[in-house]
């Protein structure tokens, strides 16, 4: 009994130590190691009621004991670094983003400088036309200009500048996105240039949320602009993403921070990013 006992307190502290250091470590690797554990403490008592000489026995424990260590070691070391590996590959995940959206930001600049360009060249050549018309006392055609002039589509720029580099280039991306698809971001950002925590977990939890509500909108028809918020209150960085629901809908089966996709294990990645990432600050999500 005192060894079950012993067993299951060293591997409570022992996936707590590891959960400080790894986050990810599954609650199934303590469990296995639990059960590993407790299957050699059976077997160890077990080896007491045979049939054998005393020495026999103890060779027989010797045996336990030492299988027994390295099948805990291993599983350890094994569990250590699938949580290593994933923390490398969410890493790579979050630089490749913040690539893309600086990529993204540098399109639509260049997209919105041709468009620019265009815009004063046709409107300078229609004040040059006015000014013809005006010249000439033709006042009707000078109204009609006019009015034609004030009626024009103004081209938005995509390109937002919030005074943070990263979180500008995110938002960047977001906004393209979204204006694809036929709405846009509103967004509310104020926030210092340096900000203290890593910029990738903040470009992660950022672009992961307005994917969200992106992909919400399209899945469920709706289009209405998604609200974005970024601000300092307190001690903490609050950002809030708002999108509008259907009329018709299941509160509790779209509000579960669980994915709806056809293939849920290869998705669900992103509301467990958010959480983490607020865990690891000493924040929350919902």
């Amino acid at each position: 009994i005192i060894g079950y006992v012993m067993c299951i307190a060293f591997i409570v502290f022992y996936k707590l130590c590891a959960f400080e250091k790894f986050p990810e470590f599954s609650t199934s690797s303590s469990v296995f190691l639990i059960a590993v554990d407790l299957i050699g403490i059976s077997s160890l008592y077990a080896i007491q009621f045979l049939d054998t000489e005393r020495n026999m026995r103890n060779v027989y424990s010797l045996f336990v004991y030492i299988a027994l260590y390295f099948i805990v070691i291993t599983i350890y070391l094994s569990a250590r670094s699938i949580c290593s590996e994933k923390r490398r590959y969410l890493r790579a995940k979050q630089e490749n983003l913040l690539i893309r959206a600086t990529n993204s930001q540098i399109e639509m600049t260049k997209t919105n400088m041709a468009s620019f360009r265009k815009m004063r060249h046709d409107i300078r050549n229609k004040i040059g036309v006015l000014l013809v018309l005006n010249q000439e006392k033709k006042y009707d055609e000078l109204t009609r200009g006019l009015t034609e002039l004030a009626g024009a589509d103004i081209v938005e720029a995509g390109y937002i500048d919030c005074g943070n580099t990263e979180i500008s280039a995110i938002l960047t991306m977001e906004q393209s996105k979204a204006m694809a698809n036929g709405f846009k971001l509103v967004h509310t950002v104020v926030v210092p240039s340096r900000l203290p925590f890593d910029i990738m977990d903040i470009c992660s939890v950022l672009a992961n949320m307005i994917d969200n509500a992106i992909e919400a909108n399209l899945r469920y028809g709706v289009s209405d602009n998604i609200c974005v918020q970024i601000s300092i209150k307190g001690k903490y960085l609050y950002i809030g993403v708002l999108n509008k629901l259907p009329e018709n809908f299941y509160k509790d089966e779209i509000l579960n921070l669980s994915t709806s996709k056809a293939n849920p294990e290869e998705h669900g990645f992103g509301v467990d990013i958010i959480r983490n990432i607020s865990e690891k600050y000493g924040g929350f999500s919902s």
